[in-house]
């Protein structure tokens, strides 16, 4: 009896064995990527997006442009940091062992772009603000308002829906609403340009009236967000009444 019992168990282990060759081995799915990936790299790509996204962001809440004076470093810096931060980012992906050496080279150039663009656009916008404060000392600051001639005006139409107005002055080109760009183009005299074109030559008829802070030699516009000139900001220049 217990010879019979052993032969049927072992009788149920080979009809078992032979199932098992006949299906094969067993498929099992691959981890994605994101499993795959270490700790350091996840946090590292969220710190990442969360910079570009400050970035992105921030000059919403600046609304002043300095004019004067230039510093230098407030671009080489940030953009040397860029740079090394991101090859920085590129090293640890192609540590990751466990990616495909194609997913590495892909990821890469992802973790890089996000990195450099991100960290670019925080130091940037820190050293603008320890500039500003050091330039603009509080306290030392005058406020006031100017006329300045308005030499022509512009349409930027970009790509897809992408549209801005620009007024071009001896102090540098600024962004205005459409409705302070068709005043410039319905209003002009006569004779100045052609009505079809995006370029509305002004010559000086029309001003931009801006307000400015001073400190010194530092000197510096009061903007809307974006760089925009407030709405209302062009009228006749003084010498043109």
């Amino acid at each position: 009896m217990q010879l019979r019992v052993d032969d049927a168990v072992e009788g149920g282990n080979l009809g078992q064995v032979a199932i098992n060759q006949f299906r094969g081995p067993e498929r099992t799915t691959a981890p994605s990527v994101k499993q795959r990936m270490s700790p350091l790299l996840v946090v590292w790509i969220g710190v990442a997006l969360l910079a570009l996204a400050v970035a992105i962001f921030a000059p919403c809440f600046v609304h002043t442009t300095t004019l004067s004076p230039f510093h230098r470093d407030v671009v080489v810096t940030p953009l040397s940091l860029s740079v090394a931060i991101g090859f920085v980012a590129v090293f640890i992906v192609l540590t990751e062992k466990a990616l495909s050496v194609l997913k590495r080279l892909g990821l890469s150039l992802f973790v890089f772009i996000i990195s450099a663009i991100g960290v670019f656009g925080v130091s940037s916008q820190v050293m603008m603000a320890m500039a500003d404060a050091h330039d603009f000392p509080a306290g030392q600051v005058q406020a006031s308002t100017a006329d300045w001639p308005i030499s022509e005006a512009y349409e930027d139409t970009g790509r897809g829906s992408s549209h801005a107005d620009y007024i071009r002055t001896a102090q540098g080109d600024f962004k205005i609403h459409y409705a302070d760009y068709a005043v410039l183009k319905t209003q002009r005299p006569a004779g100045l340009t052609d009505p079809n074109s995006r370029t509305v030559t002004i010559n000086g008829y029309f001003c931009a009236k801006v307000r400015l802070e001073t400190a010194g030699d530092a000197v510096r516009i009061m903007v809307g967000s974006q760089d925009w000139l407030p709405s209302g900001s062009i009228e006749l220049c003084p010498q043109a009444h």
